[in-house]
């Protein structure tokens, strides 16, 4: 018999039904099963064929924004654990379900899971990011990562700029999780959380929403790393993150500040501090990439070094709301499409 502990399986998804409906006719294959799949749908054309399939809860969001499509999963659940999976996983372990539902059980004070998974496929979406134009030995890269504000941290940790630890190879503690696959006690979820997230995903300039929804977990309780693969990620051209070298690069530069303001609010640190550590960060990576673009001049060169000074620029003009300013937005936002939903 299994144990009363409810879980929902939370797949947010764009433009890719196909991938979709593969992943959730493999959750309904296997014999323990979530409670519920609930879908939150942002494609340009919502598919029918999703919209149709018995057995699972579909939303339509009319915002395309990964974390603010969470939220509407989180929002239209009751269950006690959320499993959040990206559209382009499969299922690579037949008791994956127990195995989470069993850590939430023995440990109360738990407030997240994060989750490995093995990439089986890369079509190579951002391949086309050149490497470093200058040869580096380990050491000179741990001391360049060092002296440019982006050190190597101790294991499982979350740092400023969106700086991370590794994850503990044998499973551990620790303060971040990987969007692709994550599991969360619903209690413990968008505690002290700040929506301006959604805002810069609207806008198409945020980044790192999963380290920072860790950290957040982190703070109400406690993360676990779980290292058996119970997943295979695919990851494929289609990936949302942008393949263009000038916008991904914006995206990159200007998103650090934000991750650096929140941890600093979260810690109850100096936003002072975070500042000045962002902006030694940027100046260090527009110097690099400046080296590396008149060393070795192209095309791809030229957009990366482009879109992060453009970055900054806009880093620098950015404005931090506190949580109350911009939950209340969003909140009305999950009314309006909650009062469109049969």
């Amino acid at each position: 018999m299994i144990a009363q502990l409810t879980i929902d399986l939370v797949i947010c998804t764009y433009n890719r039904p196909d991938s979709c409906l593969y992943l959730i006719q493999q959750v309904l294959s296997h014999t323990d099963q979530p409670n519920r799949i609930i879908v939150v749908d942002a494609s340009e054309q919502p598919s029918e064929a999703l919209q149709s399939f018995k057995g699972i809860y579909w939303l339509s969001s009319s915002h395309k924004n990964q974390p603010f499509q969470r939220y509407v999963g989180y929002a239209a659940s009751k269950a006690d654990v959320l499993l959040y999976l990206d559209d382009d996983m499969e299922i690579a372990h037949a008791n994956y379900l127990k195995s989470i539902r069993d850590y939430f059980l023995k440990n109360e004070l738990l407030s997240g899971l994060a989750l490995a998974f093995t990439n089986k496929v890369n079509d190579g979406s951002l391949s086309s990011i050149p490497n470093s134009a200058f040869k580096q030995n380990s050491l000179l890269k741990r001391y360049w990562n060092w002296l440019s504000a982006y050190p190597s941290l101790p294991t499982g940790t979350f740092g400023l700029c969106g700086n991370r630890g590794k994850q503990p190879a044998l499973g551990g503690f620790t303060q971040w999780v990987s969007g692709g696959a994550f599991a969360a006690r619903r209690s413990c979820l968008y505690t002290n959380f700040n929506f301006q997230l959604f805002d810069l995903f609207e806008q198409r300039i945020g980044m790192g929403e999963d380290g920072i929804l860790g950290y957040t977990l982190s703070k109400a309780g406690k993360v676990y790393y779980e290292p058996t693969s119970f997943f295979w990620h695919h990851e494929k051209q289609t990936s949302h993150y942008a393949t263009k070298h000038e916008a991904y690069a914006k995206r990159v530069l200007f998103s650090r500040l934000y991750l650096s303001l929140e941890k600093a609010r979260l810690d109850r640190t100096s936003f002072f501090y975070a500042k000045l550590h962002y902006r030694w960060y940027a100046l260090c990576r527009l110097m690099g990439y400046s080296l590396n673009y008149l060393k070795s001049r192209s095309t791809a060169r030229k957009e990366i070094l482009i879109g992060s000074w453009n970055g900054f620029k806009q880093a620098l003009q950015f404005s931090f709301a506190s949580k109350k300013e911009r939950n209340g937005y969003w909140e009305q936002e999950l009314l309006k499409l909650q009062a469109q939903t049969p």
